[in-house]
């Protein structure tokens, strides 16, 4: 059973709880948990994304494989292979998105929250 909770630990043995994740949101690629957020920050970081989304598409032998979606600063402010070698100097390979979707926005909720869900299926549903 997993709990959803993410934890640091302190190095003497303790866990302190940070956050807690819903565990139909994490993408499970080859017996491998990948945290979305985790991603997300990573693509954060680079000096051309202005917002990210990650999240799994079905693949027919891992189960699950990571994709992300991206809004960039500028239209032309980076590349995909250039977001993706960020990535795989950032996360281990398991994590990295294999589809990297740049896209203008990103929608969210009346409250801010990104709607992973509903960029997920419109995205996925249009490569179908």
């Amino acid at each position: 059973m997993s709990s959803g909770a993410v934890g640091v630990g302190t190095g003497c043995g303790e866990l302190t709880s940070c956050a807690s994740y819903p565990t139909n949101v994490w993408t499970v690629r080859g017996g491998e948990n990948v945290a979305p957020h985790e991603v997300d920050e990573v693509l954060l970081k680079h000096p051309a994304v202005s917002a990210a989304v990650t999240f799994g598409f079905a693949h027919p032998t891992l189960g699950e494989e990571v994709a992300a979606a991206v809004v960039l600063h500028e239209p032309h402010g980076a590349t995909e292979a250039g977001l993706l070698k960020h990535c795989r100097e950032c996360l281990a390979e398991y994590k990295c998105p294999k589809k990297l979707y740049i896209v203008t926005s990103i929608p969210t909720t009346a409250t801010g929250k990104i709607r992973r869900r509903a960029v997920a299926a419109a995205l996925l549903d249009s490569n179908a």
